[in-house]
């Protein structure tokens, strides 16, 4: 049976509300952009900690690089002067044994050294005292040394000098020109190393 729907009074003729016909819909909200609000991961969040760090690394190691640059060359500078030393040394300890071998042929009456001065006349001459036998009024002042070249070592000198009349030890039995037992003469040798090092050592030599 049909309803008839009654103006103006929303009902129906049998006085029922008229049927609904219900159909289902799904409805779904429109998103909405969210302004102000920073999602808690993404780009956004990004402030640079990690490269921060990162430089500050690259920093102390390049720093810790540079160090370790410098001490090796330092070192290796260390070990140069060492080694040019030694050998500024070794030459004139061995013009000082080869001088120490041609006064032993004074025993017997030669040697290729030529006139020894003695040091009752040296000691004036270079401007020292009569004790002071081994130079050390002079001895900031090598280069005034007057210097022989050796006979046994390239680029290397000698000094020597009878210790007649002199205080630093007893001598008897000595005459200037005439070296006799228990005859002592003072030494001293330069030398230089490949990189112009310099090595001065001296010694008294006796021989019986």
């Amino acid at each position: 049976m049909d309803s008839v729907k009654i103006a103006g009074s929303g009902l129906a003729a049998d006085g029922h509300p008229p049927p609904v016909h219900q159909r289902s819909a799904h409805f779904q909200r429109p998103a909405r952009a969210c302004r102000g609000v920073v999602p808690p991961f993404g780009p956004q969040r990004q402030s640079g900690a990690a490269l921060f760090i990162s430089l500050m690394f690259l920093i102390v190691l390049t720093l810790i690089g540079l160090s370790a640059a410098n001490v090796g060359v330092m070192q290796e500078r260390m070990a140069g002067n060492i080694r040019d030393i030694n050998i500024a040394f070794q030459e004139a300890e061995a013009t000082i044994r080869g001088i120490e071998e041609r006064l032993e042929g004074l025993k017997v009456g030669g040697s290729d050294l030529g006139t020894i001065p003695v040091w009752s006349e040296f000691h004036g001459d270079v401007g020292v005292s009569r004790g002071d036998c081994t130079l050390s009024a002079i001895a900031n002042d090598t280069d005034n040394w007057p210097w022989q070249n050796s006979p046994d070592v390239t680029d290397a000198e000698y000094l020597v000098v009878q210790l007649t009349n002199s205080m630093c030890h007893p001598i008897t039995g000595e005459s200037p020109g005439n070296p006799g037992s228990g005859t002592h003469h003072m030494i001293a040798a330069r030398a230089f190393g490949p990189a112009n090092s310099q090595a001065v050592i001296q010694t008294i030599y006796s021989f019986q």
